[in-house]
């Protein structure tokens, strides 16, 4: 939620941010390394966002482990310790982009996620509430075939994001929210067939990285 939310009430005396942005966010063109397509252009001045950043474990199984296949993410496995972070200009330290208004694991407004505050109508998101920007894209544990590896091997495919809101003014991006962090750390380990649940954790941190 936008707040105050009054500033998407265009009948009260707020600055109008409808529309298209003019201006070009950081990378909009680079590709992203786990599906091949470009981060994109936001359709609108007011926009959510996501740095993405993946460590993983996988110390027996292969790129042709994974599904899909192949996937420049998994060209370095099997490895016990690497570190992806799907970006140009990633940070040596905390992995996600340098810039902190990139978005490397951005959805386009209408597929996951809704950022037009001024419109409380007309598309699966709408909550009936102006000033609202809503994003369902979810993450999803990493997909193993389920005849590789071993009885005993483990995978860990820890997943961690900071999303954030940012806005086009008079030409130039500002970041104008807090990140708020979120992760999925997976664990599989195969004891049969499909591979098994090792204790994935869920929540609102970037713990455990």
């Amino acid at each position: 939620m936008v707040q105050p939310s009054g500033i998407a009430d265009l009948t009260k005396d707020v600055p109008d941010f409808r529309g298209q942005p003019v201006s070009k966010v950081p990378h909009y063109d680079s590709l992203v390394v786990s599906d091949g397509d470009p981060y994109g252009q936001p359709g609108f001045k007011w926009d959510l966002a996501r740095a993405m950043r993946i460590h993983v474990s996988s110390p027996h199984e292969g790129p042709s482990d994974y599904w899909p296949n192949p996937s420049a993410l998994y060209s370095g496995l099997p490895s016990a310790s690497l570190y992806l972070s799907d970006c140009p200009d990633p940070d040596a330290t905390s992995h996600y982009p340098i810039d902190p208004l990139e978005g490397n694991d951005t959805t386009q407004d209408g597929k996951n996620k809704k950022c037009d505050i001024y419109n409380i109508t007309g598309d699966k998101f709408s909550s009936g509430t102006i000033g609202q920007m809503t994003d369902k894209d979810t993450p999803e544990l990493p997909w193993v075939q389920d005849s590789s590896g071993s009885l005993g091997d483990t995978i860990t495919y820890n997943t961690q994001w900071l999303e954030f809101a940012r806005l086009e003014i008079n030409g130039k991006w500002y970041l104008v929210s807090d990140k708020m962090p979120n992760r999925l750390n997976a664990s599989l380990k195969r004891g049969g067939l499909p591979w098994q649940n090792n204790g994935t954790v869920a929540d609102a941190t970037n713990n455990n990285f």
